[in-house]
């Protein structure tokens, strides 16, 4: 109703100076700053769409979204509020979802179980010892589940919850013979929350040694774990209030981050970061700073991330954390540090060259030619012209070359990748009654719309 009703020329026109040009209006790009205007309002379609260093686009809420720097939610309700339409509340939107009333009542259940059982004096024990303290706890909604098989999934029966809504909700296991029980037993939970607040699922940690030492809820209608931060709803404040994100991994580093106030901080739940949840990210704050584990696991992962979900974007540090300690550790022990290690975190850059170099022997050529392979790309990538020539030194340096003939050959790589993924797309076509349409790699994040025109130059010459 929010989308039928707004008209999206008002809704840019607040923002930014429009002129007509034909059926559409051009104006210079409100989130960039630019000579020529490249951003164009598509009445028709009720779409905008920056031609220019965003390469992105959209309708209206996603515009207010990136203009006003807000979820797509709040975005949804600044709209609506415009429009004087009223939103479903909270307990409105629990009252109509089953699932979300079923993961309220568990939660609460998990709770109790903490506070006032016999069981729980172990989880209760456990906590006192990591250093939580009893209001961290409330504030994060720590619970307990029982050791029985099938205690949570009676009380939730006995609350008017069926066996399939606690399927679906995935509060339950099902056997390959049909039976059902509770997923989780005499595990701390972790409530896992949107950016609402509602609760779409729990992490649950082992305290007796059993594996897996963490389960997640698995996928469900509520719960896709791919585009959840957790702690986001706590933190997305203190992200704005600092433009910046810190992303740990484990629940109890963010959880220990936030205890100690440093309220920016979220954890990504064990994986690493994908790209939905990166561009969760980018709408709060302009830099980001990783400070997950700093062993061999991790900053393998790390490498990952950052060369996929992370491509395209510059201002993402990595935090060097002490050997053999966690965010948890440190910030509990020493947490007078955090705020210093944050500060001190490396560039993305700087980590991939630290990282990078030793896995070739660079002795040979064919180490070298892995390396300019593997880094220069990279290199490339940096935005910064000054700063992308200090790499292009350093990387010759480790290769021996200059960093005019190194500039070369990565020009020439870069049009070789592009000449593969032509041939592979004319291939794909012979194959396909249908066109395919050339997505840009990682390398060329950063000029999707020239990549993708000199992808169709190179087709179609």
């Amino acid at each position: 109703e929010v989308k039928s009703r707004l008209d999206i020329v008002e809704v840019v026109s607040g923002y930014t100076s429009l002129t007509r040009t034909g059926p559409n209006l051009k104006a210079r790009c409100p989130f960039h700053s630019e000579r020529t205007p490249s951003f164009v309002v598509f009445p028709e379609r009720s779409s905008w769409r920056c031609f220019g260093a965003c390469a992105e686009g959209g309708d209206s809420i996603r515009f207010v979204m990136k203009a006003e720097n807000q979820s797509f939610s709040e975005a949804l309700r600044t709209l609506a509020d415009r429009l004087g339409l009223q939103l479903p509340s909270r307990r409105a939107q629990e009252a109509m979802n089953p699932l979300l009333r079923a993961n309220e009542e568990v939660s609460k259940y998990y709770r109790r179980h903490l506070l006032e059982s016999e069981e729980g004096a172990v989880a209760r024990a456990y906590l006192e010892k990591r250093g939580v303290t009893q209001e961290t706890a409330s504030a994060f909604n720590l619970g307990l589940s029982p050791t029985g098989w099938e205690d949570m999934k009676n009380y939730l029966a006995g609350q008017g919850f069926t066996d399939a809504q606690m399927l679906q909700a995935g509060l339950l296991h099902r056997s390959d013979g049909g039976s059902t029980r509770d997923l989780f037993h005499g595990r701390l939970m972790f409530p896992i929350k949107d950016s609402d607040g509602h609760i779409v699922g729990f992490g649950g940690r082992d305290l007796d040694g059993v594996q897996p030492k963490y389960l997640n809820t698995p996928q469900s209608p509520l719960f896709e774990k791919s585009t959840i931060l957790w702690g986001m709803d706590i933190a997305m404040e203190g992200i704005r209030l600092n433009d910046e994100a810190v992303v740990v991994e484990g629940y109890m580093d963010a959880l220990m981050a936030h205890q100690h106030g440093f309220t920016n901080v979220v954890a990504s739940m064990g994986t690493a970061l994908t790209t939905q949840q990166v561009e969760h990210l980018t709408r709060l704050a302009k830099s980001y700073v990783l400070a997950l584990d700093s062993d061999a696991a991790g900053q393998e992962a790390t490498l990952r991330s950052l060369k996929s979900s992370w491509a395209g974007i510059d201002n993402v540090r990595i935090a060097l954390l002490p050997i053999g300690k966690d965010p948890d550790d440190l910030i509990r022990q020493s947490p007078e540090k955090w705020p210093e290690t944050i500060a001190t975190a490396e560039t993305k850059i700087d980590f991939f060259f630290r990282l990078l170099p030793p896995k070739f022997e660079l002795t040979t050529t064919q180490g070298q030619r892995m390396l300019a392979e593997d880094l220069g790309p990279l290199v490339l990538d940096v935005q910064d012209s000054t700063e992308q020539d200090r790499y292009l030194e350093r990387l010759g340096g480790l290769l021996g070359i200059n960093r005019h003939t190194l500039e070369e050959v990565l020009q020439r790589q870069r049009q070789s990748l592009l000449r593969s993924a032509t041939s592979k797309s004319q291939r794909q076509r012979s194959q396909e009654e249908a066109p395919q349409v050339y997505v840009a790699t990682a390398a060329f994040k950063q000029d999707q719309l020239e990549a993708f025109s000199l992808a169709l130059l190179l087709r179609d010459p």
